[in-house]
């Protein structure tokens, strides 16, 4: 009937709308995560975004249409949580790289302006710099982020002295 339907549609919006206030929260709790913490917090990313998913696959399930603006913004929001993921998962390689890069830093001011650093010492430091891009890219960075490129740059640097 008629009134059956509208109550369906009336508890699909609210349960759509409700989803979105509830991935608001969630991205709200991130934003928190991310503000008490100098590491990037990719599982923090990672379960929000799983945590919104969830929630919007069982609206869908209790009625709301997966085409309700609410939905839409919910969806968006998992979305841009996934890509800061990535991006954050970027980032942990460049602050690997410039911490290598401080390392390498401190053993030429350990020796002095006219000093020798150990033989190799930047070589290895550019390796390990390398190879926490690749395990960056294998979990999901994007290899052409800016935050890789800038990690790569520190290795290249390196490898140059």
């Amino acid at each position: 009937t008629e009134s059956n339907e509208e109550i369906a549609r009336v508890l699909g919006d609210r349960v759509a709308e409700q989803v979105l206030s509830v991935a608001e929260a969630i991205r709200k709790k991130d934003d928190f995560a991310v503000s008490r913490s100098n590491e990037p917090q990719i599982e923090s990313a990672k379960r929000c975004a799983a945590e919104i998913n969830e929630n919007i696959r069982e609206a869908f399930g209790l009625g709301a249409p997966g085409d309700h603006p609410s939905m839409e913004k919910a969806k968006m929001i998992a979305t841009a949580l996934q890509v800061e993921a990535r991006a954050r998962t970027a980032q942990k390689a460049l602050m690997y790289a410039q911490l290598q890069q401080a390392r390498d830093d401190k053993a030429q001011e350990d020796v002095g302006p006219d000093g020798i650093v150990e033989v190799g010492l930047s070589s290895r430091l550019a390796d390990g710099i390398e190879d926490e891009i690749k395990r960056s890219i294998k979990e999901g960075a994007p290899p052409g982020h800016e935050f890789i490129k800038e990690a790569k740059e520190i290795a290249k640097r390196l490898r140059e002295k």
